[in-house]
């Protein structure tokens, strides 16, 4: 395969994996910057959501106030995923303790309990993006030593 192809198709391919590195780590930056707003939130009802024998995760119904009114929402939470039931009742009898922090937006009564800034995405995308700027001046650098007519480029013929 000729090398000056093979680059191309690593930039076009480092490019595309950027895009959508920048598209996920984007949409979720945005629905962190949109649950802006916090209060304290009252559990309901705990349970454990089990989805087979050895996926089992923590839910929750709660109510909380914005201004004067009264919101009741679910949430099951993300993490921890307990492999076994016994210990998803313990790990819920242990978030029973926690205070319930609700964020929701300013907007609506939409609201989450888990908030996390998305820190991991980022960190990918610093590196493809990294990776394609390597790419380019990679490109550069190799530029000025190209061949043409089996001479060195910017060499002086006798």
């Amino acid at each position: 395969m000729n090398p000056k192809y093979l680059f191309v198709t690593l930039f076009v391919l480092a490019g595309t994996v950027s895009l959508w590195l920048s598209a996920l780590f984007f949409s979720q930056l945005i629905t962190y910057l949109r649950y802006s707003h916090h209060t304290q939130g009252e559990a309901l009802h705990w349970g454990v959501v089990s989805r087979d024998e050895t996926h089992h995760k923590v839910s929750v119904d709660y109510t909380f106030q914005i201004d004067s009114k009264t919101y009741r929402a679910s949430h099951t939470f993300l993490k921890p995923n307990y492999q076994g039931r016994e210990a998803a009742e313990y790990g819920k009898e242990a978030m029973e303790k926690d205070r319930l922090d609700v964020w929701y937006t300013p907007q609506g009564p939409h609201s989450m309990l888990e908030r996390a800034f998305p820190y991991n995405e980022l960190f990918r995308l610093a590196i493809v993006l990294a990776i394609l700027v390597y790419f380019f001046f990679l490109r550069q650098y190799f530029s000025h030593f190209s061949i043409q007519d089996g001479k060195k480029a910017g060499a002086e013929s006798k």
